[in-house]
């Protein structure tokens, strides 16, 4: 059973980072919150304008970019939010292939 639930979260992750690098040209690991917000109510299940708000909130604060001064940029790093909105431990990182490049 864990294998097939690493699969699974290895291929949610994937769809996931295919619908978020659409708005990443550049592929820098970070969106616009109003980018976030588009994927948030166009993609999965239909969220209220509460809940998009909520996940936009959490974003935000859980998964900044920064700046190497630790400064925010004002981008979330879609990277990190993935596993936030997965819930997935740090183990389960690693095994959907997220952890190397946050």
């Amino acid at each position: 059973q864990l294998v097939a639930k690493r699969l699974e979260t290895k291929e949610t992750t994937e769809q996931l980072l295919q619908a978020f690098r659409v708005f990443d040209q550049q592929l820098q690991g970070t969106i616009k919150p109003e980018e976030l917000r588009h994927i948030l109510c166009t993609f999965g299940e239909a969220m209220d304008a509460s809940e998009v708000d909520e996940h936009l909130a959490e974003a935000e604060s859980k998964c900044p970019d920064l700046k190497a001064n630790g400064d925010k940029t004002g981008k979330v790093n879609y990277v990190a939010y993935i596993g936030v909105m997965l819930d997935l431990s740090d183990e389960e990182v690693m095994a959907a292939g997220l952890g190397a490049t946050q």
